[in-house]
C-alpha cells in the first residue's frame, strides 16, 4: 500500500474539484505564466547577459507543464517555450545534466505516476475546457 509522504488532506483536497474551482486554480496558473512569458520576451536569460539563480529558479516551469501533463507550452507561451529550448540547446555551463538528463526523467516518472489524472479528463490542467477554446489539445502519452 503506498503511504504519504505528509499530510493526506494536502492531496486529498485536490482531487474531487468542480470545474469552476479548477479554472480558477488555471487562472492563476495562466497569470504566473503569461508574466514569465512576458518577462523572458526577446531575451535569453531573464535578467542581464548571463545565467543567473533567476534562471535557475524559473527554467522549470514550462518544462513541468510540458513534461508532466503534456501542456502545449508552446502554443500558450512561445516566449518562454523559445527560451527554455534555448537553455536545452545550448545549457550553460554545468547545467547540461539538469536539462537534458536529470530533470526531464524525473519528469517522466512523475507523469507516469500521474498519467490517470491527465489523460484528457476532468481532473487535466491542460483540458481546453479551462483554457482559450482555440489551445490545441495533445495527447498525455506521445506527443
Amino acid at each position: 500500500m503506498f503511504h504519504f509522504k505528509g499530510h493526506k488532506a494536502n492531496y486529498t483536497k485536490y482531487v474531487d474539484l468542480s470545474v469552476d474551482a479548477i479554472k480558477a486554480h488555471v487562472a492563476n496558473i495562466d497569470v504566473f505564466m503569461a508574466n514569465l512569458d512576458d518577462q523572458v520576451d526577446g531575451k535569453r536569460f531573464f535578467i542581464g547577459d548571463e545565467l543567473t539563480v533567476v534562471d535557475c529558479l524559473m527554467c522549470w516551469h514550462p518544462a513541468s507543464l510540458y513534461m508532466v501533463i503534456s501542456f502545449p507550452v508552446e502554443y500558450k507561451y512561445p516566449n518562454l517555450w523559445r527560451y527554455y529550448q534555448a537553455l536545452r540547446e545550448t545549457p550553460p555551463a554545468g547545467a547540461e545534466e539538469y536539462l537534458n538528463g536529470g530533470f526531464p526523467f524525473f519528469c517522466k516518472i512523475i507523469f507516469m505516476l500521474n498519467c490517470s489524472r491527465c489523460w484528457g479528463g476532468k481532473s487535466w490542467v491542460g483540458n481546453t475546457m479551462y483554457w482559450a477554446e482555440d489551445m490545441p489539445s495533445r495527447c498525455c502519452c506521445c506527443c
